[in-house]
Formats: C-alpha cells, structure tokens, sequence
C-alpha cells in the first residue's frame, strides 16, 4: 500500500495557515505611517498600520532615543490599525524610532521629529559698566536647572544670549558656555571693555529645554532596529 505522504516544507505550511485561522498566531504589527511626523513635545500622533492587535500587557510602542535608551510611551487609543501615543522630549535626541512590539513580534520602525519646548527665564539678570577712563572685565552668571522627575516637567539649559540695554564705545562677549542640554552646567563667563566715556549696560538672557522626566519603569531593552 503506498503512503501519501506530505512533503516537511509544504506540511509547516498548511500548520501556519492553520493556525492563522484559528487565531493562534497572528499577524506581525507592520507601521504604514506617523501623523505628525513633525509635532511639538508631548503632543499625540497616530501611527496607522496593521497587525497591532488588541491592546494587552505584552503590547506597547517604544521609542528609541538613541545611544541604547528605549522608552515605552503611554498611548491613548489602540486597535488592530491606529494607535494614539505621546511623543515626549525627555532630553534626549529629538528624532526618535517608534515600534510597535506585541509579545515577541517587532514591527518596523518610523522616525518623528520633535519640536523642543524652549523658554527664557523673563527679562534676564543685568549687569552695567559705565567708567569715564574705560575699563575691561569679566561677568559671570550661574545657571541652575530644574531637573524633572518621573512623568513632570524640568529644564535643561539651551542657550543665552547678551541683551544690550545701553552700548556705547562698548562690547560684551562670550568666553564660556555650558554644554547645550547640560544637566551640571559650568557658569556663563562674558568678557566686557568700555573705552573712555563709554558705557555698557546689557542683560543675560539664559534660554532652556522643557523636558519630561523618566520613568524607570518605562525604560526597556531592546536590540536595534
């Protein structure tokens, strides 16, 4: 009696579709588009594809800041096709990968932009130099940030900028700068001179990054897409 005998490929075959059918295994999630793909920190987007699923525990989206950090973002709405999350600036790079993971299924990843959040601190700290025989010197300003915590808002410093309020036979300029998005920031040093019957009154304008704190529990590893 001969045996019908299915070949191993083609019965590995029909097992998945089998299964697809019976729900047992589903669809890979696949990302099809980001709207916004520009948008302001901590404002919503849709990523729109398929495969999503329901939402559950062993699903979430999680963006790659870059330099190894992956963070779980919070979403609003979650189907099969659309999900609505957050997109915060937790003062890391501003052009995060978003992927979908649902249990051990990863889906492509899509970048976004965010647009900081950048403040300045009111009219600025002031400093005046007014000598009839000219003079030079150097100003220094602190700059203190307010670090965030999990899920609030703090600040990292950006940038400054010399407000001139009076400039006569007169300059200020920069001799150091903290780092842009330093947590510990150095002081601002400005250099100043004033020639006779010259004088110099200007503002420090400190300018700083609106940040998300992180959440220890939001962060994840994952290898690279």
């Amino acid at each position: 009696m001969k045996c019908l005998c299915i070949e191993k490929p083609l019965a590995w075959t029909l097992l998945t579709v089998a299964l697809l059918l019976s729900g047992e295994v589903s669809a890979a999630p696949a990302i099809t588009a980001a709207v916004p793909a520009l948008l302001p920190a901590g404002a919503e987007i849709s990523l729109t594809g398929s495969g999503f699923g329901a939402a559950s525990a062993a699903s979430e989206v999680v963006a790659d800041y870059g330099h190894g950090f992956f963070y779980t973002l919070k979403y609003s709405d979650w189907n099969d096709r659309t999900i609505r999350l957050r997109i915060p600036d937790l003062g890391k790079s501003l052009t995060p990968q978003l992927r979908v993971v649902k249990g051990r299924q990863y889906s492509n990843s899509v970048r976004v932009t965010i647009r900081p959040d950048i403040r300045s601190g009111g009219h600025g700290e002031s400093r005046a130099h007014q000598l009839g025989i000219g003079d030079k010197g150097e100003d220094i300003f602190k700059v203190i940030n307010h670090p965030p915590t999990c899920g609030n808002v703090g600040q990292r410093f950006d940038h400054a900028e010399i407000i001139y309020d009076k400039k006569r036979f007169a300059e200020a300029q920069f001799v150091a700068l903290p780092a842009r998005g330093c947590s510990r920031c150095g002081a601002i040093k400005v250099h100043w001179y004033n020639e006779p019957t010259g004088s110099l009154q200007y503002r420090m304008k400190i300018f700083r990054r609106q940040i998300e704190g992180v959440c220890r529990q939001m962060v994840r590893r994952l290898k690279k897409s």
